[in-house]
Parts: structure tokens; C-alpha cells; sequence
């Protein structure tokens, strides 16, 4: 069987079966799934009867311990009901169900919204996994209309979809998780164009898939710095031509370093683009990313968690980022289920994924004996401007359950 249970992207594994796995040799798994999961499941019932409807558990306040909540359009919305979705997918609980059900309701505005890229991220984390354990059709008619949304900020021109809404043609590597939504429905949906939109390829399902390669394949070419395989969070192109005008990194150390959250997105989401198109090149990019990852923002790091930027000169004495130690989890054990992965960076993958588990699942990394509502501690979302620094963050929790999915599944 296959796991890819990465950002809902159910259907899509399936063509990205374990190609090893008469040759590789059964995994061998250290890591107590169980307490985690009982763990998580107590600090959510007290989240779920304690956040107001149509508010949205973002970070932990540093003080408090208590969740900060955000409002249904902020890009981390969905994560919140996709946690109680995994929760229910583990346990069969019908609470996580109605919870996660009650929870993305208000979510469905994002569905016709054209204003942002993370329409994606937002949409496949609640109603992408809702569609997946229920099979709701109306799921499916939502992501279906976000997808045609999302298309509208691509540019035949640059290639690709637009991130920012700022000056020039701002693409940043976090999109390529938002492909997720596009690559998910394209296979989903037959090759027609949907009802009331009549005439215009841009609600068809291969103008779905075409949008996800060409941004896969324009990503790949400029976001990577190559040789070494590690990754430019922004680039800015003209519009006018698709000319890369400046590449740097603006949530890193320096607009020359290496952020462990776009390195992440980056493994994660080349793994998703090769599962989804069988072309190597994306394998070739999701599995160098990897490596990349592995010496760098492992290295000086024996606990398996990465520091929040390769290259702060502080290190050891500045932030890990959980929060990108478990996408990029999620995201190895995804590749190294990936066809024509080998037996050997499978294992290489799977050792890295659960070391990277086993210390998210130990002090001072999880939350057990403090009075901080997430899952996980230590998260950084954006360093630079000092937001939500060193503190529980939601999107680190969800990839944490994703992995453990993922984990479980791994054979």
C-alpha cells in the first residue's frame, strides 16, 4: 500500500507505491507512537472546548501557555481542523469528526478567494483531509472551486503562481506546498470543464496540472542555488517577461541564508510535484534538497532538530523551529516511499524522519509538564521581525501528527 497522507494528497500517492519494497528490508521502528497521540488528543479536547467558533488556534502566547487565535482567512487557518481530522483518522472517535467538521465551516469563504496563494495551504489541510476520510462531495466542490481561484494567479508568462501581492512577480518556495490543492484535484476531477464555467480552460482539470508543473519546473530552475542544493526563499520576477530580478531570503538570517522552513517546504513539495507527474527531475530536486538538509541543518545539531536559519552565526545559542522539523519529517518519509527512491536513501530518509521524531517527542520539545496548549514547543515562524518566536505554533503540531501518519504507515 502507500501512506502520502502529505497535505491530502490521497489519489496522488497511489501512482508513487514503494517501488523497494520486495528489496528493502522491513523498517524497524523505535518511536512510541502512542503517547503522542494520547497526549495530543487530551490538550485538543480542552482546545476544541475552549476556542470560540469561527476563531482559529494559531501560536501559543510565550507567557501563558494559552492559544492565540486568528480569524478564517489567515493562511494558517486550516490547520487547526486538520489536526482534529488526523485525530479522528487515528481513533475513529466521531468527537474529532463533528469537531473538525464544526471547526472548517467557516473556511469556505477561502473557496472563491483570488487575493492569496494559501488558499491551498488552507483549504487541503481542512477540507482536503474532510474530503479524504468522508469522501463529502461538497468537499470535493470546494476544492474544486479553489483550485480554479488559485489558478488565476498564474502567469503564462513567469510560469508560475503569484505569492505576494507586492511590487514585480514575488514567488516564494512556500507555494509549492500550495500545489497540494491543484495536483489533488486535477486528479480528482474528470477532464471536463466544471458547470457554470463554460468555455474557459482555466477550470480545467488539466489546466490544474499544467499550472502545478510549470510552477514545479520554474521553481526548481531559479529557487535553488545550485550546486549545493540549498534554496532562495523569494524570487522576484518582471511580469513582463519572467526575468528573475532579485532571489534572497527574507524570513532567514541574511538575504543570502538558508531558512529551515523554505529548506522543508522545498523536500516536501518537489516530493509531492514527482508523485504527482512521475518526472524525475522532481525526484532528482526533492531528494538533493534532502541532502542538502541532512548535512546542513543537521549538522551541528545532534538532536535532530533544526536551528530556524543554516547559516545564524549564533548557533548553537539561537532558535530550533520545530516548526520545520516536523514538514520536513512528513515530508522525508514521503520521499522515501517514493518510486524509484532506493534502498538506500529509503533508509537514509526513514533514519532522518525518526530521529527527527523521536526528538520532537522528548524534552525540551513537547509540551508534557507545562501548561502550553500546542503539542509542540520551540516553533519560530518568523524570526526577523520577532513573530511568534520560540513558542508553540499550529502548523507544527499538524506536520507532527501528518508524520506520525505517515510513520505508522511506513512499511
Amino acid at each position: 500500500g502507500t501512506s502520502g497522507f502529505g497535505l491530502l494528497f490521497f489519489g496522488l500517492m497511489a501512482i508513487c507505491v514503494v517501488a523497494v519494497s520486495d528489496a528493502a528490508p522491513a523498517a524497524t521502528k523505535q518511536l512510541n507512537t502512542t503517547v503522542l497521540w494520547d497526549y495530543a488528543q487530551k490538550l485538543y479536547r480542552q482546545t476544541v472546548r475552549s476556542t470560540p467558533y469561527n476563531t482559529f488556534p494559531e501560536h501559543t502566547d510565550n507567557a501563558t501557555g494559552a492559544w492565540v487565535t486568528v480569524g478564517p482567512t489567515d493562511w494558517t487557518a486550516g490547520f487547526y481542523p486538520g489536526v482534529l481530522w488526523m485525530l479522528y483518522k487515528h481513533t475513529g472517535d466521531e468527537f474529532w469528526r463533528s469537531a473538525a467538521e464544526k471547526a472548517q465551516q467557516p473556511l469556505t469563504l477561502n473557496a472563491h478567494r483570488t487575493d492569496t496563494h494559501d488558499v491551498g495551504f488552507i483549504m487541503m489541510s481542512s477540507f482536503g483531509w474532510g474530503y479524504r476520510l468522508t469522501r463529502n462531495p461538497q468537499y470535493l466542490e470546494l476544492l474544486q472551486q479553489t483550485a480554479n481561484s488559485l489558478a488565476t494567479r498564474f502567469s503564462p508568462i513567469v510560469g508560475c503562481i503569484k505569492s505576494w501581492n507586492g511590487a514585480g512577480f514575488e514567488v516564494i518556495i512556500d507555494n509549492m506546498m500550495n500545489l497540494g490543492l491543484l495536483w489533488t484535484t486535477a486528479r480528482l476531477t474528470p477532464d471536463r470543464v466544471l458547470p457554470g464555467n463554460s468555455g474557459s480552460e482555466q477550470t480545467n482539470s488539466r489546466w490544474w496540472y499544467h499550472v502545478a508543473y510549470s510552477h514545479s519546473n520554474v521553481t526548481l530552475l531559479q529557487h535553488v542555488r545550485y550546486p549545493e542544493w540549498s534554496t532562495y526563499h523569494l524570487v522576484n520576477y518582471l511580469p513582463t517577461n519572467g526575468v528573475p530580478q532579485l532571489k534572497g531570503t527574507v524570513q532567514g538570517y541574511s538575504f543570502s541564508s538558508t531558512w529551515a522552513r523554505g529548506q522543508a517546504w522545498a523536500v516536501y513539495g518537489f516530493t509531492l510535484a514527482y508523485a504527482a507527474t512521475n518526472d524525475t527531475r522532481f525526484l532528482i530536486g526533492a531528494e538533493n534538497c534532502a541532502e542538502y538538509y541532512i548535512q546542513y541543518g543537521l549538522r551541528n545539531n545532534s538532536v535532530g532538530v533544526p536551528f530556524w536559519d543554516f547559516n545564524d552565526p549564533r548557533i548553537p545559542d539561537t532558535y530550533y523551529d520545530t516548526s520545520a522539523a516536523a514538514p520536513l519529517a512528513s515530508g522525508l518519509l514521503q520521499l522515501a516511499q517514493s518510486a524509484n527512491c532506493t534502498v538506500a536513501k529509503r533508509q537514509r530518509y526513514f533514519e532522518t524522519a525518526e530521529r527527527i521524531l523521536l526528538a520532537l517527542s522528548k524534552k525540551p520539545f513537547v509540551s508534557m509538564g507545562t501548561n502550553v496548549q500546542s503539542v509542540l514547543l520551540h516553533g519560530a515562524q518568523n524570526v526577523p521581525v520577532d513573530s511568534n518566536v520560540d513558542n508553540g505554533i499550529i502548523w507544527g503540531d499538524y506536520y507532527l501528527l501528518e508524520a506520525l501518519l505517515e510513520y505508522e504507515a511506513f512499511r
